[in-house]
């Protein structure tokens, strides 16, 4: 969803204000946006949410359900919004961001934020007793500051032991890791960062990501949670 895609970026002061913005009923996902926006029911949006300084934040697709206003604990101030319904594919960023806004880490441990990072890179599978060593293709779909989500070809084991080889640093660089989780052709990579070297080149790597999403060419429609205002009322 680039070009002509309206791109909405929030920017949520608290783990709190993020943790009421989301709903979700009978299955379904949605944000509530604050902003009098000029878009109409059915407009398909980008949302870039941005938490505690986290400026790059991570985006979620979606479709513009309703406009409205209404009014917020202690405030008589009606404030416009709109009700994003966020798109089915992306349920487990969905997943993750209200576990993060609520303080909870993932099932497999992870606490950091998602930077979204589309990169390709090779993976070496070694198994998990090390026995063995498959090359693959892959690309990475996001990475966080312990660890990366990858798309593979083939299915890999919890617990196998992967080199993750891409470029960092302006040189090609191997990172140690462990298969968290896999489903489908996705899997999940805790990386092992044991020393001083591998800790920076990843920093970089994570730094290219959040200036990726900085730089992204789609047309941007700010916005940011106001401040509560104190409410008169006896």
């Amino acid at each position: 969803m680039v070009g002509d895609t309206p791109m909405i970026a929030v920017r949520f002061p608290t783990r709190d204000a993020l943790r009421d913005s989301l709903v979700e009923t009978d299955g379904e996902m949605a944000m509530l946006v604050p902003g009098d926006f000029a878009l109409t029911a059915g407009t398909p949006v980008l949302l870039r949410i941005s938490p505690e300084g986290l400026d790059p934040g991570m985006f979620l697709e979606g479709v513009v359900q309703l406009r409205r206003r209404r009014t917020r604990e202690g405030s008589d101030i009606g404030l416009a919004e709109i009700e994003v319904k966020i798109l089915p594919r992306e349920r487990a960023r969905f997943q993750f961001i209200q576990a993060w806004s609520a303080g909870k880490c993932e099932a497999n441990g992870r606490r950091s934020w998602r930077f979204p990072y589309d990169s390709r890179v090779h993976l070496q599978a070694l198994g998990i007793a090390r026995t063995t060593s498959r090359l693959m293709h892959t690309a990475t779909l996001d990475v966080s500051a312990t660890g990366t989500r990858v798309l593979t070809p083939r299915p890999l084991a919890r617990g196998e032991s992967v080199v993750l080889l891409t470029s960092a640093a302006g040189a090609m660089r191997d990172f140690q890791g462990e298969v968290v989780w896999s489903q489908d052709a996705r899997a999940g990579v805790r990386l092992i960062l044991d020393s001083m070297e591998s800790r920076t080149e990843w920093a970089i790597l994570l730094h290219r990501a959040e200036a990726a999403i900085a730089s992204s060419e789609v047309r941007v429609l700010r916005t940011s949670l106001p401040p509560r205002v104190p409410s008169t009322r006896p």
